[in-house]
């Protein structure tokens, strides 16, 4: 089997398993909400995100351990105040 083929099935297992993202993008066209812009934007993003792995972003920030620690608190940060956010919206409605 090709590269290229190896490459297009992987791609095609991560698109085709419905997380939120794809979840988001069928809630927009279920709507009729500015679909194509939502999609182009996730695959945008897709993109990006694929290149830099590519490009051994991922090797870079798990050497620089000041930079690993700040992107983990920012994402902690962010869980605690989405949940928070969550069960204010949750209790009182």
């Amino acid at each position: 089997m090709g590269i290229f083929l190896k490459g297009f099935l992987l791609s095609l297992s991560l698109i085709v398993a419905i997380g939120a993202q794809n979840a988001f993008i069928i809630k927009q066209g279920i709507t009729r909400n500015y679909v194509f812009v939502v999609s182009g934007i996730c695959f945008i993003c897709d993109v990006i995100l694929m290149g830099l792995g590519i490009f051994g972003v991922g090797e870079f920030l798990a050497k620089n351990k000041v930079l690993n620690l700040l992107i983990a608190s920012a994402g902690i940060l962010f869980v605690v105040y989405y949940g928070f956010i969550s069960l204010k919206s949750a209790f009182f409605q």
